[in-house]
């Protein structure tokens, strides 16, 4: 699952791929019971790439408190950790997959593709 490389070094991924990531797993997890066990390389990307998201992100609060009062490492100007925002996606997929709603995987309302501009429209 997810992009991976055979000579151990860390894959390249966008936030939007390392949240994509996350929520399927988690959705493995609801509809299974289990999920395939990631490699801690890429964990750690995952993990880095989620750290790059933006204070505009539907979830930056809950990440945000998730990681006030820890001791967890934030980068300066980084709304949270990584760990502490794949913490805030997976419970936000959570509530996704237990009450049926809609989430369109392929949907990047933040414009979270790469570029760096949002448009005011596209955040709700």
């Amino acid at each position: 699952m997810g992009p991976h490389r055979g000579d151990g070094a860390l894959p390249r991924l966008s936030a939007l791929e390392a949240e994509h990531m996350v929520r399927a797993r988690e959705s493995s997890l609801f509809a299974r019971g289990r999920a395939e066990a990631w490699r801690p390389e890429l964990v750690k990307a995952v993990r880095d790439a989620l750290a790059t998201l933006p204070e505009t992100h539907p979830v930056a609060s809950v990440a945000l408190r998730r990681c006030e009062n820890t001791s967890h490492l934030v980068q300066l100007g980084a709304v949270a950790c990584g760990v502490c925002w794949e913490e805030a996606i997976r419970a936000d997929q959570q509530v996704v997959d237990e009450f049926d709603l809609p989430f369109d995987q392929d949907d990047d309302p933040l414009g979270l593709d790469g570029s760096d501009q949002v448009e005011s429209s596209q955040v709700a």
